[in-house]
């Protein structure tokens, strides 16, 4: 079975990321769909969460709708 956790950055996406570790459930994937909405150092935020999904061995997945 896959899971995938869709991710906006906020603390409630990375609460979710760390649940899905604590919780040890395998196969995830996290996916960010950037908007283009986002405040300038957003993007910073998405590199720290691609790099904690890294450390758990999640994937992650990012595109832009715009």
């Amino acid at each position: 079975m896959k899971n995938i956790f869709c991710c906006s950055g906020g603390n409630d996406s990375v609460a979710l990321i760390q649940w899905g570790h604590e919780s040890k459930i395998k196969n995830i994937t996290v996916i960010f769909n950037d908007t283009g909405w986002a405040i300038p150092w957003w993007s910073g935020r998405m590199k720290e969460i691609k790099i904690l999904c890294k450390k758990y061995k999640f994937r992650y997945s990012a595109s832009k709708t715009w």
